[in-house]
């Protein structure tokens, strides 16, 4: 590193203020990390300080920031240590150290078992990586952040992270290590893959459930810092790409993990569209506040949506309305729409007129009969 000549001073060692260069009595903004003067901090309009931040901005911003972690975390509470099973034979979750929390007899076995998953997604992740050191302190990041290790340095703190793990048959063969900011940016600046899974889509299928974690919360973009040899990996095969100039400016205000000799990468999280589990489970629930839950709705449970036809023939109230149509004749497609027959040939209540905007149907749902609650 070439040090310049003559008179001059850091910018992050003076006042972001005055732009003073003398380092005598400056504090340090917890929002931005840049330093000030108490003395040309400007106060609150009630005549109050700002606390610990050199503007009213930052405080605001903080203090959103705060809100929104805050939210984010007992959404993520309610994820952790839940086994999520994938179609392919495979499951993830969601893990975090619980330190703080008192255990009770009923939730004490998931509590050791989630501590359990820890270890071992420990000696996987050790085992993907040389150990890693901080450059300065010399503390073991991998356990740190593992573990949730907070530290009164933000540059060295580990507070706040998941761990995220992907098994096979019980066994733990994929970690990563995840953090939150708020729901603008999450980081996931460790993540590897036992080595005899390696190139046999195990990251792919990690990365995956990092996203969903990540859509359920709302969270905007996924970071990573990526070694000069995989970046080109990330980019084709992940979809990720080089930090936008705004995304850079937000990262300088978070105390995201620094790692020498990388390169910060990000991907949009797209919200991933409700699965027909949960679309059962808000009918479910529907039905549930009216009262009323249709016979045939458990036989709907795991299937593609009802078309406006099943739906309509299924919701028929026979005792007061007759059916148009035979059950032979809807199966065999003779007839073209019985929905439609319904709704243009009926204006009693007790015959429905659903539309392909409700719960359970689909879009493109109103051509073709078919039983799916039956397959």
């Amino acid at each position: 590193m070439k040090v310049p000549e003559g008179l001059w001073a850091c910018h992050y060692c003076r006042c972001v203020l005055c732009m003073a260069n003398d380092d005598q009595g400056l504090s340090r903004c917890q929002h931005c990390t840049l330093k000030y003067h108490e003395i040309c901090r400007p106060s609150l309009s009630n005549g109050r300080g700002n606390g610990a931040y050199c503007s009213e901005t930052c405080k605001k911003s903080a203090t959103a920031t705060i809100c929104q972690s805050k939210k984010v975390s007992a959404q993520l509470s309610d994820m952790i240590g839940i086994t999520n099973h994938t179609e392919d034979g495979f499951s993830w979750a969601l893990l975090k150290i619980q330190k703080d929390e008192p255990v009770s007899s009923q939730n004490s076995p998931d509590v050791l078992e989630c501590n359990v998953k820890l270890a071992v997604a420990l000696g996987v992740l050790n085992e993907c990586f040389n150990p890693v050191k901080d450059r300065r302190t010399k503390i073991d990041m991998l356990h740190q952040a593992v573990y949730s290790l907070g530290s009164e340095f933000k540059r060295v703190s580990y507070e706040g992270f998941y761990t995220m793990v992907l098994e096979k048959n019980g066994e733990i063969i994929s970690a990563a290590l995840l953090r939150i900011h708020g729901t603008k940016v999450a980081e996931m600046p460790f993540a590897g893959t036992l080595p005899a899974y390696r190139k046999q889509g195990m990251m792919r299928r990690l990365v995956n459930a990092v996203e969903q974690v990540l859509a359920s919360v709302q969270v905007e973009k996924l970071v990573i810092p990526a070694i000069a040899a995989l970046v080109d990996t990330w980019k084709k095969s992940f979809s990720f790409k080089a930090l936008d100039p705004e995304l850079k400016e937000e990262i300088r205000r978070r105390s995201l993990v620094v790692i020498t000799g990388t390169t910060l990468l990000q991907k949009p999280v797209v919200a991933a569209p409700p699965s027909p589990s949960s679309l059962h489970k808000q009918t479910e629930a529907a039905a549930a506040k009216s009262g009323a839950e249709p016979w045939w709705w458990k036989y709907t449970y795991g299937a593609p949506p009802l078309t406006d036809d099943e739906r309509a023939f299924l919701e028929t109230d026979t005792d007061t309305a007759p059916l148009v149509c035979s059950f032979t004749d809807l199966v065999t497609g003779k007839v073209s729409s019985l929905h439609k027959a319904l709704c243009a040939g009926n204006s009693s209540p007790s015959v429905p007129c659903c539309s392909s905007g409700s719960p359970a149907a689909g879009p493109g749902s109103s051509g073709g009969a078919r039983l799916s609650f039956v397959r």
